[in-house]
């Protein structure tokens, strides 16, 4: 399999991190009652979420010990000690945030294997100023960096 590149990540998240009900949301975060922004703001802001030429990538490692942030087995909270706990069949989950999605097959390979760790973390930010003070891309894809084991939005 071919390696991925930071151009075919953002191609193959596309579709869904510019789904309409997405960007509705993004612009909703800049767009209230009190402070209305105007059609060409609104124009503006979309075209730099949706245009993938106007994300940068931030940065590029091993997910190493922040694994866990990602990828980890679902816990379950014991009401009498008040401790949340790792049952023995527990299934590995990818946490989102504000939108994002995930390859369950990749998650179930790379957590049961003990691969998380060598995942690899690409980081984007759209170039707009605005929306790259608010919001990153964060895509997680197995150790051979041939595949994309799951991606979320995450809103700062």
């Amino acid at each position: 399999m071919e390696k991925l590149t930071s151009k075919k990540v953002l191609e193959l998240v596309q579709p869904k991190l510019c789904a309409e009900e997405v960007v509705e949301d993004v612009i909703a975060t800049y767009n209230d009652e009190d402070n209305p922004m105007s059609i060409g703001d609104i124009e503006e802001l979309t075209e730099a979420w949706t245009d993938m030429r106007e994300w940068k990538r931030e940065e590029k490692g091993r997910l190493k010990g922040e694994a866990e942030t990602y990828i980890c087995a679902e816990r379950q909270y014991d009401r009498t000690t008040g401790k949340y706990y790792v049952p023995q069949d527990a299934n590995p989950i990818f946490f989102g945030d504000f939108v994002g999605d995930y390859n369950q097959d990749l998650v179930n390979q790379v957590y049961k294997t003990g691969q998380s760790p060598q995942c690899w973390l690409r980081v984007f930010v759209p170039k707009h100023e605005c929306l790259g003070n608010n919001f990153r891309l964060e895509v997680v894809s197995t150790p051979d960096d041939t595949a994309i084991v799951g991606w979320l939005v995450i809103v700062d």
